[in-house]
């Protein structure tokens, strides 16, 4: 008595639809191609060591303890804000950043802070170092990140570098981000008294003024060599370049006078 089979597919089958499967799934770079390390860099990503000079400022002395001090007293407010919200208050788009505010993301921030006065504004902490310090999970700092992203107190750049054993074309892998703080005129008001910043007096303003505006005069009637000694910053790699350039247009005024 003849029995009905199933009728399977060949092993090639079998074998196509895997490699098609494994191809859908593998990461895509922008092109459309492959990314040859399976860990594709993530979009508006710069390359180590190519920005990094340019991004970073060494804060001024006291910047980052006025930062960490404004940030601390605002979690008060946050704590005020997320009442009045749950209250059914509306609140502005600045109040509802303003509210993310937790203890959490003023941890996150006091590490930040802290590197960059400690290395002169360079900071380039990955996650694990953040989760050492703070104690906090992933997702946690994850979170506090674009809290303090969206209040602008920091400034965040992802970077990529490139792997040792790549190919021809090179292959890349996602790396620390690179960071540098601000303080925002919504969390400078929570400035200690003592922190802000006194506005200097009028006569001292006026003084100022014509201090620069004597400057000013001078510089005019001065030679580019004179003109250079005052403007080049002494630790500039450039001044020496300066100074010759000056020399060479005062030589070229005086033989043409």
């Amino acid at each position: 008595m003849p029995t009905s089979s199933t009728h399977l597919p060949a092993p090639t089958a079998f074998g196509g639809i895997a490699a098609r499967v494994s191809s859908a799934l593998q990461p895509k770079s922008r092109s459309g191609s492959p990314n040859p390390t399976g860990q594709p860099v993530r979009r508006n990503s710069k390359e180590a060591g190519t920005f990094e000079d340019q991004f970073w400022i060494a804060p001024d002395k006291g910047d980052t303890d006025r930062q960490i001090a404004a940030l601390r007293n605002s979690v008060a407010e946050a704590k005020k804000l997320k009442r009045r919200e749950r209250a059914g208050e509306s609140l502005t788009r600045s109040e509802r950043r303003l509210a993310r505010v937790t203890p959490a993301v003023v941890a996150v921030f006091e590490e930040i802070a802290d590197l960059s006065r400690i290395n002169a504004g360079r900071v380039f902490c990955g996650y694990a170092h953040l989760a050492k310090i703070t104690q906090l999970v992933d997702s946690t700092i994850a979170k506090a990140l674009t809290v303090l992203e969206d209040l602008g107190m920091i400034n965040r750049q992802r970077r990529f570098t490139k792997v040792a054993r790549g190919g021809p074309k090179g292959q890349y892998r996602q790396t620390s981000n690179a960071y540098r703080t601000f303080l925002p005129k919504v969390i400078a008001s929570f400035l200690p008294r003592w922190m802000k910043q006194k506005p200097i007096s009028s006569d001292l303003a006026h003084h100022h003024a014509e201090q620069a505006a004597e400057t000013e005069r001078m510089l005019k009637s001065a030679t580019c060599v004179e003109q250079m000694t005052y403007r080049a910053p002494e630790s500039s790699d450039l001044r020496g370049e300066l100074m010759r350039l000056a020399a060479t247009v005062d030589r070229c005024d005086f033989e043409n006078t």
